[in-house]
């Protein structure tokens, strides 16, 4: 399967979602629990704003061949458009 570039790449080991978003609550003090989200979420999150990156991932998952994964990849595209979609509408969901 080719590699993809993600932006999320070049962030150190350890860094939490909300630091890598600006969360204000990750500057308060004694704030040390960091927020989680799954690696799910942000991918379709990603691809809600980055449609040429999912069709990048879409043609390296089609160029693997492996149907499995592209069922997966699939599911992933229809989330992160009609996530897209919502947050252009308002609409919720």
């Amino acid at each position: 399967m080719a590699m993809v570039e993600w932006p999320m790449n070049n962030v150190e080991p350890g860094t939490s979602m909300a630091a890598v978003q600006g969360d204000p609550m990750e500057a308060m003090p004694g704030h040390n629990i960091a927020p989680s989200i799954s690696h799910e979420t942000c991918v379709i999150a990603e691809f809600s704003t980055d449609l040429a990156g999912l069709a990048d991932y879409l043609d390296a998952v089609a160029s693997d061949g492996d149907a499995e994964e592209m069922r997966l990849a699939l599911r992933r595209a229809a989330a992160a458009i009609r996530l897209g979609i919502n947050d252009k509408t308002g609409s919720a969901g």
